[in-house]
């Protein structure tokens, strides 16, 4: 257990940046979670507005 109040202090600071690297990188993957689904939804509809239909994809 740290004596001194310099090192309860260097334990804090160490403590607060992992957890605020972990959050970052939470919500780093959850941002691009959200970029990848409005390319998908923009690719859609681009597609969607000039004409492009699926049913001829369709394979009988």
């Amino acid at each position: 257990m740290p004596t001194t109040p310099e090192e309860q202090r260097a334990l804090i600071k160490e403590a607060l940046q992992e957890w605020l690297d972990a959050k970052y990188a939470e919500v780093g993957k959850w941002t691009l979670r959200g970029i990848c689904a409005a390319a998908l939804a923009a690719l859609v509809l681009f597609m969607a507005a000039h004409g492009f239909k699926l049913e001829g994809l369709v394979m009988r």
